[in-house]
């Protein structure tokens, strides 16, 4: 369903105080729904990320299921915070999808589990939005959207 498209990466430890609705200087549209979601969470440690590449059509269940089944995980394991999310975004910009690709990121609030989309715009605008796991439409693979998850 993915190929390993980068190699794996580090994000510093973050204090958990930032939050996406927060990012404005990261992003140029924030998806209104974030505010709903302006929660702060607890420190992080430094870890590394891994970017698959989608190489099979999938809803956002299917990718993180495949992702959890492969490396022996729970859901919970593959989600990042919303100040990793901004730490991403910031420091990899190449992996953010550009023509109609994204790049997607699993996050936990409120007790649920959400998807955080980035992609970039032709005229380089970065924008956020954010959709429920079990949104039920497939993403298309020709779009070589890119999925980040914790490595270990």
């Amino acid at each position: 369903m993915f190929k390993l498209n980068y190699s794996a990466v580090m994000i510093e430890a973050t204090s958990g105080t930032e939050t996406i609705f927060s990012a404005r200087y990261i992003f140029d549209k924030i998806d209104p729904s974030f505010r709903r979601f302006y929660e702060p969470s607890k420190a992080t440690p430094r870890i590394s990320l891994v970017p698959f590449e989608l190489q099979k059509d999938a809803t956002f269940r299917e990718m993180f299921e495949w992702i959890a089944k492969k490396f022996e995980k729970g859901l919970d394991d593959l989600c990042l915070t919303q100040h990793q999310i901004k730490e991403v975004a910031k420091l990899y910009p190449t992996w953010l999808g550009k023509s109609g690709a994204g790049t997607f990121i699993l996050f936990k609030s409120k007790g649920q589990f959400w998807v955080a989309e980035i992609s970039a715009k032709a005229d380089g605008d970065l924008l956020i939005g954010m959709f429920i796991l079990d949104y039920p439409s497939e993403w298309l693979s020709e779009f070589h959207h890119i999925v980040v998850v914790p490595k270990s």
